[in-house]
Formats: C-alpha cells, structure tokens, sequence
C-alpha cells in the first residue's frame, strides 16, 4: 500500500474536518504537512508503511484513537522492530507520531491543566549565632566577628595555667590580635597570670601590659571591651599597689567608658574605679583623680566627680589635715558651677 502527498493531505483534511479548528488541530496540520514534505524532497524514510501499520488507515478514517503499539505487538512484528532498528520511520509512522504527541497536549481554547512543573521551595536564612562559618585562628572576617556572643569567665573561675612563661611570651601580641576569639583567650590569659603567676610574668612588663589592655578597652565591639575592663579589675584587686603608676591613664580611660550608652559597660568601669579605690593607695588614686579632672570633655568630668565622692568616703575622716583634702577641696568646689557635676 503506497500512500501519496495528495492522500495524506486528504485525509488530514478530514481528521481537522473532526476535531475542529482548534489550535492543536492547526498545529498537527503544520506538523503533518512539513514531514511529509521533508520526507518527499529529503529523502528520509520509505513512504510505503510497513505491514501492521494498516492501524494508521484506521485511524485516519474515524477508527479508534491509537496510542502506539503495545508491547506484544511490538515483539512480535518482525517489521515494526525492523522499523525501529533499521533506519528511519515511514510517514504514516511519522503521522501517527504527531498525532500522538498532539493528545498530549492541550489546545489553545481547553483549560489551562492544573498541574505544574515542581519548584524549589524557598530557603529560609536564618541570622544568629549558628547562621555564618566559623573562622580559624588569625581570621579578619567580619562574619567570624558575630558568628557567636562572648562568654565571660568568673574570677572565681580563673585556674592556674601550666606553662605561664610560655603564654606569657605570646599574650602581648595575641591582645592585639585582629581576631576578637583570639582576644578574648589572651584576656582570660593576663587574668590568670595577674592571678595565680604575677612575679614571673606580668610584674616584669605591667606598663606594656596595661597600654595594651586599655587599647582593647576601646575597642568598638562593646562585650570584647566589658572582657577588657574585666581584665584590669582583676589586675587591680590582685597586683594593689603595684598598680599604682598605672592609675593614671586607667582612671581617665574608666571615667570615659562610665558614661557610655551601653549600660554593662559603665557599670563594668565603675567596678574598677571601686577597685582601685579600695586596693590602690589612696594618695596615689587622688592624684590619678586630679588628672583625669582636667579632660576638656564636661561628661568626663562629671564622672570624675562621682569617684571623688566614693573616695571621700572611703576616707573619711582620715582625709582631713592631708595634702589630698587640699588638692581635693578647689575641684570640688569648682563642681558646683558646672551641670554636669
């Protein structure tokens, strides 16, 4: 059986006549009519359809729909498996093809199909202290910086450490180190040193020492600061009077931070103004007293005024007939006219 260009056409004609002008109609037409012509002047494939394909025919003429051969046909029909192995298909087959393929997809006028293609769902980020990769020793990242809060060690929690020579030879450095993890170990470090190893290690350098904790105190990461202003407490409650060449930059330094916003931070610094107060000798946080008074900044000296007045009553009567009472009585009066004393 030869089917010819004029057959095909003709029999298209009235499978469209069918279904209607629909536009899967419209493009089974095209379809049908560009591959039999493509077969025609290319060349590809036999027009005479196989034996077994007389299903195409049927089709065409108003039979049943045919949804492609079942699998024991396909097994059995030495020209059909040929036809799938030996070259390409003929054009009924091809027909047939696009017919099927037409079935499968919706016309321009059915209803939109209710069923989508699967999408991704969103990924939730999440921000906390678990939400960006920790960084290793020595890191600048900025992520590494809030990846995780900073956890403070009681004083009462401090141990000695085994090898105080060795941290203490490395500590300067580590407290200036850009990694705020690293930091904070070299912190806990000077505290235990002050603590439990003060002779053979931090006496030796306590001014290096001191310059290089109040530049961690200024730090603008606000808990990496408290740890510093916790560090020099400790110093100042354990080392006492050794302490006492270093009051004067330490006083200044803590009537800055005891008038910050951030209200642990103040109250951390007026912890180690008391300290001193109470373990520094007492003429030595006087004259500290009289030269953080001269700061320009009135906030400052408001909180000058404050430790004034916890030293005089650590004092008490013991003050009066001292040189520090005249050194104190000018600057206290010199408080009543300004506001923020």
């Amino acid at each position: 059986l030869s089917v010819s260009r004029d057959d095909i056409s003709s029999r298209l004609n009235i499978l469209k006549t069918r279904r209607g002008r629909t536009g899967s109609g419209r493009r089974a037409f095209s379809a049908s009519a560009s591959l039999s012509l493509s077969s025609e002047t290319s060349g590809l494939g036999d027009t005479t359809p196989k034996a077994g394909s007389s299903h195409v025919d049927n089709d065409l003429r108003g039979g049943t729909a045919w949804n492609g051969p079942t699998s024991s046909h396909s097994d059995t029909d030495p020209h059909t498996a040929s036809a799938k192995s030996n070259g390409p298909r003929s054009t009924a087959a091809r027909v047939a093809a696009v017919r099927d393929m037409d079935h499968q997809r919706p016309s321009q006028s059915a209803p939109t199909s209710t069923r989508h293609a699967p999408v991704a769902e969103p990924v939730e980020l999440e921000f906390g202290a678990d939400a960006f990769p920790k960084g290793g020793a020595g890191s600048n990242s900025v992520f590494d910086a809030n990846s995780r809060p900073i956890e403070y060690v009681a004083t009462e929690d401090l141990r000695p450490l085994d090898q105080p020579e060795h941290e203490w030879k490395t500590l300067i450095d580590r407290l200036g180190s850009g990694d705020w993890a690293c930091q904070l170990e070299a912190l806990n470090t000077a505290r235990a040193l002050s603590i439990y190893h003060a002779a053979q290690t931090v006496l030796l350098q306590l001014h290096p020492l001191v310059r290089a904790l109040l530049v961690v105190v200024e730090n603008l990461r606000s808990q990496l600061s408290k740890a510093g202003i916790m560090a020099l407490t400790d110093m100042i409650t354990y080392l006492r009077a050794a302490m006492d060449p270093e009051m004067d930059l330490i006083t200044t330094s803590m009537a800055k931070k005891a008038g910050e916003t951030s209200g642990f931070i103040a109250d951390e610094a007026k912890r180690a103004m008391l300290a001193a107060i109470q373990h520094c000798t007492e003429t030595r946080v006087i004259s500290a007293l009289v030269h953080a008074n001269a700061h320009k900044n009135p906030h400052v000296r408001g909180k000058v005024a404050s430790f004034v007045g916890w030293m005089v009553d650590q004092m008490g009567p013991r003050l009066c007939g001292t040189r520090e009472l005249e050194r104190l009585f000018p600057i206290i009066v010199t408080y009543l006219s300004e506001g923020n004393a």
